[in-house]
């Protein structure tokens, strides 16, 4: 036979009933009669806790609970921010932007959309897209070529 609870732990069965008595003794004090039960509204059904997911876009706190909550909130995360685009493929931030600095230039530039343009701190050469930035630093300033089909780095 189990011991009775410990300080601190109750149970469920219990509260749901004390919370029920609770909102109908409430509802009492607000002026319905003892007949008029019946009329009043039930009190809040028993849900369960429904486990919450974190949205996996970067820097997001979204926690969703189910299926079409989060599918409808990644939606808004992958589709392209131009009103009249239809696309809404995108993977992560950086392909949405590089998406909308493809596609929509002028309008990103009107916008005032982040850019995706990177600058080189050594020979101060500009690139439309901070992907490529790392590849110019290793091919010309540290002097390596990319890999050949044989896997090798080439250097010059």
């Amino acid at each position: 036979m189990l011991s009775p609870p410990y300080a601190g732990e109750f149970d469920v069965g219990e509260a749901e009933q004390a919370a029920s008595q609770v909102y109908e003794d409430n509802q009492l004090r607000r002026g319905a009669s003892e007949g008029s039960l019946g009329s009043m509204p039930s009190p809040p059904l028993k849900t369960s806790s429904r486990a919450r997911s974190l949205c996996t876009w970067k820097e997001c706190q979204y926690r969703g609970c189910n299926t079409d909550e989060r599918k409808n909130h990644a939606f808004a995360h992958r589709r392209c921010p131009k009103e009249d685009c239809g696309w809404s493929k995108a993977k992560d931030q950086n392909q949405k932007d590089r998406h909308v600095w493809s596609n929509h230039k002028a309008w990103a530039e009107n916008s005032g959309y982040p850019s995706q343009a990177a600058v080189c701190d050594e020979c101060h050469k500009t690139f439309s897209r901070k992907d490529r930035l790392p590849r110019h630093k290793r091919e010309v300033h540290a002097a390596q070529k990319r890999a050949s089909g044989d896997g090798n780095i080439q250097h010059k």
